[in-house]
């Protein structure tokens, strides 16, 4: 995947806007170093996320954009602080416009201006405006960056680790990457969070069976 995009960068330029019994959900998926999303021109500062360049919410019944149990590997460059790896921009002025559960990052997120986030570039006005919960983000890659760069936001569980926190055998110890993320996880057509060394670069996967029997 490469997007170039000037205007709302992403998988998904923009999602969102459902309402009651309408949702708008990412599930179990992963975008390898080979992917990027880099905003372009003049109104690319608009948003660029890795899966979402703008989260829309149009009314306080809107439902929020939700991602579950994803990485992201890829690149991300923005144009502005509206910049992050899963989640770029959010409309929301009242109620949730995002939730973003158990997912890492581990790829290099900048912005030309602005300060970017790790996981979303922006929240909104309050606290209940963006959710990010079990999120991590590798700061050899990624240094300095908050979960969310800008604006406010909720978050529980998040923090940067290093490489060799994320893509080694201590990934899989108690209280470690791989365990933090199954630990409030449910499993989903038999799927979990696990790791092994010859599959990802040894960063962990959400995937059923053998893993380790898997070499791309």
């Amino acid at each position: 995947m490469k997007v170039e995009e000037d205007g709302y960068a992403g998988l998904f330029g923009c999602a969102g806007n459902g309402e009651i019994g309408e949702y708008t959900q990412i599930e179990g998926l992963g975008l390898y170093p080979s992917c990027s999303v880099t905003a372009t021109g003049t109104s690319g500062g608009e948003g660029a996320g890795g899966f979402v360049g703008m989260a829309v919410k149009g009314s306080s019944s809107s439902r929020p954009v939700s991602i579950y149990d994803c990485y992201n590997r890829g690149s991300v460059a923005g144009m502005t602080g509206k910049t992050g790896a899963f989640i770029g921009n959010c409309t929301a002025t009242e109620g949730s416009g995002y939730w973003i559960q158990r997912g890492y990052a581990a790829g290099s997120i900048t912005s030309k201006t602005g300060t970017p986030g790790a996981i979303a570039g922006t929240g909104g006005p309050s606290a209940a405006s963006a959710y990010v919960d079990t999120c991590y983000w590798n700061k050899d890659i990624a240094p300095g960056l908050e979960e969310v760069g800008n604006g406010v936001y909720s978050s529980i569980r998040c923090s940067g680790k290093t490489t060799v926190q994320m893509s080694t055998a201590l990934a899989d110890k108690d209280g470690e990457l791989v365990w933090l993320l199954n630990r409030y996880a449910s499993p989903v057509d038999g799927r979990v969070w696990k790791r092994s060394d010859l599959r990802n670069d040894g960063y962990p996967v959400f995937a059923s069976g053998d893993v380790a029997a898997v070499t791309w």
